[in-house]
């Protein structure tokens, strides 16, 4: 039932609509309108209106006077105003803010703890039987030269021979199995025996510094202990404090021919804007897709 008064309604709506429009279009409009009758123009012809004449005079601007705040300006000479930074209020133009600080000249890049001169970055197995006959890819930290050896090698300059080298099956608790690759080596230097474990860099007791410069990116600066200097153009840094802790260095720096007082600084890391990386890093990426073996996952 409720579908047939919809229908209903419907019919009923169209109807009236259709009426509407029809009432619209064919209606002549009201019966009594008015036609708007025609008149013709009248009245005499335009005259123009002369111009009045206009007289230039040369403007005359009064000097600016003197403020009571001594600041002289006038409405189209707005004041320069400064702060003076170093009493905190405003003075007047006359008076110029001083020159920016001079650039302390060095910020520290890396602070961490000195690696051993010799690391082990991979390795390549020739033999899954005999672990000692594999090629080792190796870094002399101190040269940043790469090397390739074997057991029994000893690399001329590099001051080390390789003893041995061991692959180790290692079970994690989850069941896993890692391996442990462990380099023996002699250092030449000292006499004393020195194990290199890939992937985990081998560090010392001292602790590895650099400082760079934003005025000079050519300047590098290791210093190695307390007491170390540098010297050139901008005056002599020396190193005076290490902290450990806060992984910060105190420089003091000595001004060219007395000229100002000597000035410390305690440094903090600060990030490089270097996108090259470390050029370890990349080593160390490199080695380790060289000793992937497709025959790892049966071992």
């Amino acid at each position: 039932m409720n579908r047939i008064y919809d229908k209903i309604l419907l019919l009923i709506g169209l109807l009236v609509l259709v009426a509407s429009a029809a009432f619209y279009l064919f209606s002549d409009g009201p019966e009594d309108a008015e036609a708007v009758p025609e008149v013709a123009p009248s009245g005499s012809d335009y005259t123009p209106i002369p111009l009045p004449e206009m007289s230039l005079r040369e403007a005359t601007w009064p000097q600016a006077s003197e403020q009571s705040t001594g600041w002289i300006y006038d409405v189209f000479t707005p004041p320069k105003i400064y702060i003076n930074l170093d009493t905190g209020e405003w003075v007047s133009e006359g008076w110029k803010p001083p020159p920016p600080p001079e650039p302390y000249g060095l910020y520290l890049a890396e602070m961490d703890r000195a690696r051993y001169r010799i690391q082990i970055l991979g390795y390549i197995e020739e033999d899954f039987k005999d672990a000692t006959k594999s090629l080792l890819l190796m870094v002399d930290e101190e040269t940043g030269k790469n090397l390739r050896v074997r057991v029994g090698d000893a690399p001329e300059g590099s001051d080390f021979e390789v003893i041995d080298f061991t692959i180790e099956r290692v079970f994690g608790a989850d069941g896993g199995i890692s391996k442990r690759a462990t380099a023996s080596i002699v250092d030449l230097r000292t006499d004393e025996s020195v194990d290199l474990v890939h992937g985990m860099p081998l560090f010392t007791d001292g602790v590895a510094i650099l400082l760079r410069s934003d005025e000079d990116s050519a300047l590098e600066w290791r210093p190695k202990a307390v007491g170390a200097t540098l010297e050139n153009e901008r005056g002599s840094y020396r190193l005076t404090d290490i902290d450990f802790e806060a992984a910060t260095l105190t420089i003091e720096k000595t001004f060219p021919a007395g000229e100002r007082e000597p000035e410390s600084q305690t440094l903090a890391v600060q990030e490089s804007n270097d996108t090259s990386g470390n050029e370890i890093d990349k080593k160390e990426s490199s080695a380790s897709e060289l000793e992937i073996s497709p025959f790892d996952s049966m071992f």
